[in-house]
């Protein structure tokens, strides 16, 4: 196929760029997160992330006196409601450097701005260097490249505002062009990170984070979910009444898209820092206060989960047409709305191609589970019907494939779920994906061959390896969050090391599992050589299920009940290889030459084409 499309390349379909991009050629940078294009618009550089507008590198002179604009923008509110300039400000997802220059108008002392995007930064730093007046070399600036959370993790110092500017929304409006907008994880907007900010703050500091909303007024989502995340946190850091501690206010770019501002407390508002704010609402087109103390708006969904007692607010949620409920680090999934239930009932109903955070993206999940499903039934199960007479003959079909469905399940889910929990540690998705899967497959491997020593007694030792595995799923449960939290210090190197060792135990115990229960199967028959096909086809099948299920069940439950099911599904592996186990005993068995042909030492069980 790829031959015939050298040859002929007018046969495949022609290229266009998604309707709601723009194409601006080739003069764009690629980075591993996302592409960026630069359109010059004169007084300043809009940045394009994936053909979609993300933030804009402003032109400046230098002069603190030619920055007046910021005045009457909503870049102001995190200012507004103290008297005095803020001393150290910390900017999470500072792109451009627009909320740079926003800190030096308002005097900021010192700013710490993080940058994840490297393509982003070396446009600010380098290319356009001059054309910001240097703003990087700026001397209350310290411009990083790297990830926000992680940077305020392994920070000592404490800030008067730690501003998060909409830092991610960007990637999760490019998923939902491509109706996948439930897979927009956000590590910045979970109850841990905001937990987290408040710690990193001195007394009287605050917590600002902006993003926009596409129509505030027929469904607050964003805003509603980041309050209740929000009072969730605070209730973390044992304060009763979260009502004082948060103030939302939006202002109108184009209606009916509003950007929501949100600032958070550790101490209560005062009156006059709430009175301050409301008074300068005037001067930001649009500005509307939708939750402050003192000022309830009746009927608002903000008001009501910042206010609502904690008796009422479980009735309130589960009221809300949809879902709300507070997220944290083990469960993501900021822009997931709706639930999966409602998705599957409502299948038949038509979707809003205008507002593509609806509904979608959990349909875009489900069909891509029935794809998924349907593939590898059709090329890893569907072939055996060639050979439908040596596979009834088979016997414990039923048991075996049970054996290595929960194989290639167990394994999915160990592996998701294990990238996940690192991407705090390494600081970039793409980093924890990469460490993560090479440790496991490579020690899946050492495992596999480590069996051939004891592939004669197997029984003892597959006890062993349930042991193993369980104490190190507790571990993975309890004990390394802790590790990765204290160590988040260390070099990105010595992160790195340390997450593939960490992982090195799990992979040597699940890659015993494979080469044992083939070796079993293979004494079951003298169609030893079908039956190790058969073994697999079905482990591969699983796996390639596996893949997407652990993201649903992990959107629906959390990944920590993701964790504890993958020890769970290798209980059930356990007890039926012993059966197994037991039956290749009694059976007669097969010319050792034979078994060492279809059994080889090296088998993995991570070897499936499993998208993960």
């Amino acid at each position: 196929l790829l031959a015939v499309a050298v040859i002929r390349p007018s046969i495949l379909p022609a290229q266009r760029t998604d309707a709601l991009k723009a194409d601006l050629g080739n003069s764009g940078k690629w980075s591993a997160l996302f592409r960026v294009d630069v359109a010059d618009l004169g007084d300043q550089k809009l940045l394009y992330h994936d053909g979609l507008v993300g933030s804009a590198i402003h032109q400046w002179d230098g002069n603190r006196a030619s920055l007046g604009r910021f005045d009457s923008d909503p870049r102001s509110f995190p200012f507004t409601p103290k008297t005095t300039p803020p001393g150290r400000v910390m900017i999470i997802g500072a792109a451009g450097g627009n909320e740079i220059l926003a800190s030096l108008h308002f005097d900021a002392k010192h700013i710490d701005a993080i940058e994840l995007n490297p393509v982003t930064y070396s446009l600010v730093t380098d290319d356009y260097g001059a054309y910001t007046g240097h703003l990087a070399e700026n001397p209350r600036v310290n411009y990083v490249e790297g990830d926000g959370r992680s940077y305020l993790a392994r920070s000592n110092g404490k800030y008067d505002l730690i501003w998060y500017p909409a830092p991610d929304s960007y990637s999760a409006t490019n998923a939902a062009t491509s109706s996948a907008y439930v897979l927009s994880e956000s590590y910045l907007y979970t109850s841990d990170a905001i937990v987290d900010s408040l710690r990193h703050l001195d007394p009287g500091g605050l917590v600002a984070t902006q993003y926009g909303e596409y129509n505030y007024e027929a469904r607050p989502n964003r805003t509603t979910r980041y309050v209740a995340t929000a009072r969730h946190a605070l209730a973390q850091l044992g304060i009763e009444n979260p009502s004082r501690h948060i103030v939302v206010v939006t202002s109108t770019t184009t209606a009916p898209a509003a950007v929501s501002t949100i600032l958070v407390k550790r101490e209560p508002f005062t009156a006059a820092e709430v009175d301050r704010l409301l008074g300068s609402l005037g001067a930001v087109p649009g500005a509307t206060v939708r939750y402050a103390p003192g000022h309830p708006v009746p009927g608002n969904s903000v008001t009501a989960v910042a206010t609502l007692p904690n008796g009422q607010l479980g009735q309130w949620y589960d009221a809300y047409p949809y879902d709300v409920r507070p997220i944290t680090d083990d469960a993501p999934f900021f822009w997931h709305f709706t639930p999966f239930t409602n998705a599957i009932t409502n299948v038949g109903h038509p979707i809003d191609r205008v507002d593509l955070e609806v509904i979608v993206g959990e349909r875009v999940l489900l069909l891509l589970l029935v794809i998924s499903t349907l593939f590898a039934a059709v090329f890893l199960l569907l072939p055996f019907v060639a050979v439908r007479r040596i596979w009834s003959a088979l016997p414990r079909k039923g048991r075996s494939a049970l054996y290595f469905a929960a194989l290639g399940l167990g394994f999915m889910f160990f592996e998701v779920t294990l990238i996940q929990r690192l991407v705090l540690f390494l600081g970039y998705p793409t980093y924890s994906l990469t460490v993560t899967l090479a440790s496991i497959l490579v020690f899946t491997g050492v495992g596999a061959l480590l069996s051939e020593r004891y592939r004669q007694r197997p029984r003892p030792i597959v006890a062993l390896l349930l042991a193993a595995i369980t104490a190190l799923t507790v571990f993975y449960l309890w004990g390394l969050p802790p590790v990765t939290d204290a160590l988040l210090g260390w070099p990105l190197a010595a992160r790195m090391l340390l997450a593939f060792v960490v992982l090195a135990p799990l992979g040597i115990c699940l890659g015993a599992f494979m080469p044992l229960g083939l070796g079993a199967v293979a004494q079951l028959t003298r169609y030893d050589r079908y039956y190790v096909v058969w073994g697999w086809a079905v482990n591969g099948f699983a796996s390639v299920i596996g893949a997407v299920l652990t993201t649903i069940l992990a959107m629906a439950f959390g990944f920590r009940v993701v964790l504890v099911l993958a020890l769970a599904v290798y209980v059930v592996a356990v007890v039926v290889l012993r059966s197994l186990l037991r039956a290749a005993s009694d059976a007669a068995p097969a010319p050792a030459e034979q078994v060492a042909a279809v059994v080889p030492a090296t088998s993995t069980v991570g070897a499936s084409p499993a998208p993960s």
